[in-house]
């Protein structure tokens, strides 16, 4: 049997072997909403692309993301990494130079998987 329950749910089970022993147990199903916004979607305010294998690459975490815009703009105001795929992060570069620390605006633009709607704009900080 196969449960897929849309609000949380305890079911009584019960199972019976080829010989005939019987054991029962409750078992909670939880449903998790996962809700269009923080802090189910998240973008970190730095980032440090220094080849550490930490935290080297910018990207938007979230689990319930269907469609996604990001910019990213130097202080200048221009666009330095533009992206609709969530799986492309930004290193830290610009047409294949590395940029130096700094802080960088950004604006991005979320659909979720239920169609609702998330946008956020601020700083995210470069270390080098």
């Amino acid at each position: 049997m196969i449960a897929t329950p849309e609000e949380t749910t305890t079911y009584d089970v019960i199972v019976r072997d080829d010989n005939g022993c019987i054991n029962q147990a409750l078992v909670t199903v939880v449903v998790l909403v996962l809700e269009c916004g923080e802090p189910y979607i998240f973008i970190p305010t730095g980032f440090t692309p220094d080849g550490d294998g930490l935290n080297d690459e910018l990207e938007v975490y979230g689990n319930n993301i269907q469609e996604m815009y990001l910019v990213v703009y130097n202080r200048w105001g221009e666009l330095v990494f533009e992206s609709r795929d969530q799986a492309e992060k930004w290193d830290g570069t610009y047409r294949g130079n590395e940029l130096p620390a700094g802080t960088f605006g950004f604006y991005l633009e979320v659909i979720c998987d239920d169609g609702d709607q998330y946008t956020k704009k601020g700083n995210i900080t470069l270390l080098r």
